[in-house]
């Protein structure tokens, strides 16, 4: 099982952990005053029924680590009582609470996030500095023992948390094959999709809904999963149904001078998952499933102009071999084909597509 990192909400139960992993770090440095007492003892009180957040950390389900969000006013929070437990530090920990506070602080309409220190705590420092803080100067009285204070805009934060985001590992993704049970998830992953990857393209809206209606039916999909040479696989992430598959077993295309062909016909991802591995797992339960049943090509089509689903499919394997065109109401696209041969096929590279390749049923 993958290791993870999971950012959940405090609960009441949580109290013991937040006390605990604060005042390690307090006692180690500091000597506790009377307001560490009132937060840790309450943080309900003192942070979170003032309209602050408190977040903790999860490692493989066990509390590694926490961070308050203290409302200072309604632009701006103090990033206050962050720890890590000494036995899951050199994790990733502590980043990925620092960028998961700063997404909560933008969602509670901060402008601001700031934070007080001391040069004692050399490491929780350069943590700080890592993550985006710049040091301005600390006013007198607001904490005995501060000597350090440092900012963060809002929007820098963000966009820190979303380069840290892109570099993460994959949550777990579970590829199942979908039976006539999913028919209406599926139904509503393909309609999702192909609209945000293709929406722009059609002169008449009507007469892309009408192709969606048609194509993406739950009655049509049902008949279609139950059918003998077709093959659904539908992707899961963290228990939530976010892309699928489709195969034909066996499908020819002319351009391709073989008896054995498979053809994937439709690859779609849901837009708000793009970039977690969902197509990459996808791609790699089809390919095992073309070297299973061994036929020469495994070939598909893709819009002509879609420039990140043919950058994927190329960087998979796949090459381009000739053109065709496909006719929705009153509109004509050109779609690039692209074979794969089947013999080798194990290497998989990530993509961050959404709508991939569709046409026909």
């Amino acid at each position: 099982m993958i290791n993870k990192i999971k950012i959940v909400d405090y609960r009441p139960e949580h109290q013991p952990y937040f006390e605990s992993l604060n005042r390690e770090w307090i006692e180690k440095f500091f000597i506790m005053e009377p307001v560490d007492e009132f937060v840790l003892t309450d943080p309900e009180e003192a942070i979170l029924k003032n309209g602050g957040a408190i977040l903790m950390a999860e490692y493989n389900g066990s509390v590694a680590g926490t961070v308050g969000l203290r409302k200072v006013d309604p632009f701006t929070y103090e990033f206050t009582k962050m720890a890590v437990d000494e036995r899951f530090r050199r994790l990733g920990i502590a980043e990925a609470i620092c960028y998961a506070s700063f997404k909560r602080a933008k969602s509670l309409g901060a402008r601001q996030v700031i934070l007080y220190s001391n040069t004692l705590n050399e490491g929780a420092i350069k943590l700080y500095e890592k993550v985006g803080f710049q040091h301005i100067p600390v006013e007198p009285g607001t904490y005995k023992r501060a000597n350090v204070k440092m900012t963060i805009d809002i929007e820098a934060a963000i966009k820190a948390a979303k380069r840290y985001d892109r570099l993460m590992p994959y949550d777990e993704v579970k590829i199942i094959q979908a039976d006539v049970t999913n028919a209406a998830i599926v139904a509503t992953i393909g309609k999702k999709s192909f609209r945000n990857a293709f929406e722009n393209l059609f002169n008449s809206r009507e007469e892309l809904t009408e192709y969606l209606e048609f194509t993406y039916d739950p009655v049509k999909l049902t008949k279609s999963i139950r059918k003998e040479n077709n093959m659904y696989l539908l992707a899961f992430l963290d228990g939530q149904a976010v892309g699928f598959a489709k195969l034909k077993k066996h499908s020819l295309n002319d351009l391709i001078a073989s008896p054995a062909q498979m053809e994937l016909q439709k690859i779609y991802v849901l837009k708000e998952y793009q970039g977690k591995g969902v197509g990459t797992a996808l791609m790699k339960e089809v390919k095992s499933i073309a070297s299973d049943r061994n036929p020469d090509y495994l070939w598909l089509d893709t819009y002509i102009s879609n420039e990140k689903a043919i950058h994927f499919y190329e960087k998979n394997g796949f090459k381009k071999i000739g053109n065709y065109f496909f006719t929705i109401g009153s509109q004509t696209f050109e779609y690039h084909v692209m074979k794969l041969t089947v013999a080798g096929v194990s290497t998989v590279h990530s993509s961050h597509n959404s709508a991939l390749t569709d046409h026909h049923s």
